[in-house]
C-alpha cells in the first residue's frame, strides 16, 4: 500500500495546482481534459475494489502467476481503457471528484487491511491483457496506472 500511497500523492501534487477553470478542458478533440483522466483513474480504482471484493467472498482457487505488469506504467504503447472505464465527456466538479477518489482509495484500503497477504495471494481477477493476476498485483496496478496518467496529465498541463 505503500507504494500506490506515494503514487497517489504525486497525482494530487500535480492535479491540485490546477485552477478549476483549467479543469476541464480538453487540449484536443480526441484528448480526455484533467478532469476525465481523474475520473478515469476513479472509475479503475472502484472497478479494482469491487472485483477484489468479490474475489475475497470467494473460496481461494489455483493461484494465478505474477504477471509482468511495470509495462503498464509506460506509455509508448498506447491502450484504450475498456468502455466502463472510460469517463463521461462532460465536466466534473474539481472537489466533488477529488473526494470521490479519495474514498475510492480508502475502500481499497480498507480490502488490504482487512485481508492477509496470503488472503490476496489465494484468489486472482483477470486482466484482459495479462490473464488471471492475483490481487496483491492489482493493488500495485492501481499504482502503475495511476503514473502512467501522471505522465498524462503533465502533458495536457504543458498544453494548456
Amino acid at each position: 500500500m505503500e507504494y500506490i500511497e506515494n503514487v497517489r500523492s504525486q497525482l494530487l501534487e500535480e492535479v491540485e495546482p490546477v485552477p478549476e477553470a483549467d479543469w476541464n478542458i480538453k487540449t484536443d478533440t480526441t484528448d480526455w481534459s484533467i478532469a476525465q483522466v481523474v475520473e478515469h483513474l476513479r472509475l479503475f480504482e472502484a472497478f479494482v475494489g469491487r472485483s477484489m471484493k468479490s474475489a475475497l467472498e470467494t473460496e481461494p482457487t489455483t493461484r494465478a502467476e505474477e504477471k509482468p505488469i511495470q509495462m503498464m506504467k509506460y506509455r509508448r504503447r498506447p491502450a484504450e481503457a475498456p468502455q466502463e472505464l472510460q469517463p463521461e465527456d462532460m465536466e466534473f466538479g474539481k472537489q466533488n471528484l477529488l473526494e470521490e477518489l479519495k474514498e475510492t482509495r480508502e475502500y481499497i484500503r480498507h480490502l488490504e487491511e482487512k485481508h492477509t497477504r496470503e488472503d490476496l495471494a489465494a484468489r486472482s481477477i483477470s486482466h484482459p491483457n495479462f490473464g488471471p493476476m492475483p490481487l496483491h498485483q492489482w493493488l500495485e496496478m492501481i499504482g502503475l496506472h495511476e503514473e502512467r496518467h501522471i505522465a498524462q496529465i503533465q502533458d495536457i498541463k504543458t498544453k494548456l
